[in-house]
């Protein structure tokens, strides 16, 4: 029989890595805006790069527009997976679903292309006692509703806004649309399909190892029957299957109005443009297009070509050490701010050994 015992006050490296990270990866972000920013910023000065702060700090209502984003953002990544895993019959806490919606963006920005995100947080779910087809099946899911909802804004971005990007920023989001939102909803619907798993276990068996390939090859083949299995659950679930895609909307389009709040604070110092009209929704497209840019960047975060490709954008309407406090804000909202609910999360959640 096993029991579990919490272990307290037990010094867990992992966990600590992961605040060292957060911290270093500030600091970086800071010197890799100013690096970007070096034009708008020639003759840097310390002192009047924080001098520039008074322009934001008399107004904080970014910062409110901004947390109320994350809330929202957090909220929707819960009622995806716990509408997710209580429709398949698994039970969970609305809390837990809170948890693994934090970890699974979390492990999205700390990873390449944010690879990593959905793999760990399938190991993640099947040791907390989902079953391998579920724990497989759902993340994918989840996936699939949230890059298919910005394909759709996305598109409506290129219609909208497109014609007045500068044409290699235009073709950059075209690439990134491609990769970032096209080939992943098609590869995730082709991945239920008992023609995916033949060609993998096809590939295996002819360019495994001989000796351990075809006990590999039946492994897969087993695995990829049950994350078919598991998806079958919500063919007749379409009702659940319209949430979680409207929660994806919603959680999309909260990630890309941040920098609405952010820019209101700067409108002593913005420039005139006649061409482009500081209204939400013309905001809400530009940021669908830097997000898309910044899926082909396999930086973790998109570090340099975040700051890079979110200045080139945005200096349409805010120069100087203004643009630096925009660009910078921006990132702590969309990239630090996760890294550090992330890694609190960790280390206050217990850990637990099983005896």
């Amino acid at each position: 029989m096993q029991t579990s015992t919490i272990k307290k006050g037990s010094f867990n490296v992992k966990k600590w890595f992961g605040g060292f990270f957060v911290v270093i990866s500030i600091v970086v972000g800071l010197l890799v805006t100013i690096a970007t920013l070096q034009n708008e910023l020639e003759g840097f000065q310390l002192n009047e790069l924080l001098t520039s702060t008074t322009v934001w700090l008399t107004d904080i209502s970014w910062l409110l527009w901004g947390l109320l984003a994350v809330a929202v953002m957090i909220f929707t990544a819960a009622i995806r997976l716990w509408i997710l895993l209580m429709r398949s019959g698994h039970r969970i806490t609305f809390l837990s679903a809170i948890k693994y919606g934090i970890l699974s963006r979390y492990y999205v920005l700390i990873t390449p292309w944010g690879l990593g995100g959905q793999p760990i947080m399938m190991g993640i779910l099947h040791k907390e006692g989902v079953p391998f087809g579920l724990a497989t099946s759902i993340p994918m899911l989840d996936l699939f509703f949230m890059r298919f909802a910005m394909a759709l804004i996305t598109t409506f971005a290129f219609i909208g806004v497109g014609p007045l990007l500068d044409p290699y920023l235009f073709v950059f989001a075209l690439i990134g649309y491609f990769f970032t939102s096209f080939l992943p909803v098609v590869l995730i619907l082709f991945s239920f399909h008992p023609q995916f798993s033949s060609l993998i276990v096809s590939l295996i068996r002819q360019y495994w190892f001989k000796r351990t390939a075809q006990k590999v090859a039946l492994n897969v083949e087993e695995a990829f029957a049950m994350y078919r299995d598991a998806f079958f659950l919500f063919r007749k679930k379409i009702w659940s299957l319209l949430t979680v895609f409207f929660a994806s909307v919603i959680s999309q389009l909260s990630l890309l109005v941040i920098p609405y709040g952010i820019l209101i604070s700067f409108v002593p110092v913005f420039q005139s443009s006649p061409s482009i009209a500081f209204d939400l929704s013309t905001l809400i497209q530009f940021m669908a297009m830097t997000n898309t840019m910044l899926g082909v960047v396999p930086t973790i975060g998109s570090a340099g070509a975040a700051e890079f490709t979110f200045s080139a954008i945005f200096s349409t309407f805010v120069v100087g050490h203004e643009l630096f406090w925009v660009t910078f804000i921006w990132r702590f909202f969309v990239f630090y701010g996760w890294l550090l609910l992330g890694v609190l999360l960790l280390i206050l959640t217990p850990k637990t050994e099983h005896r």
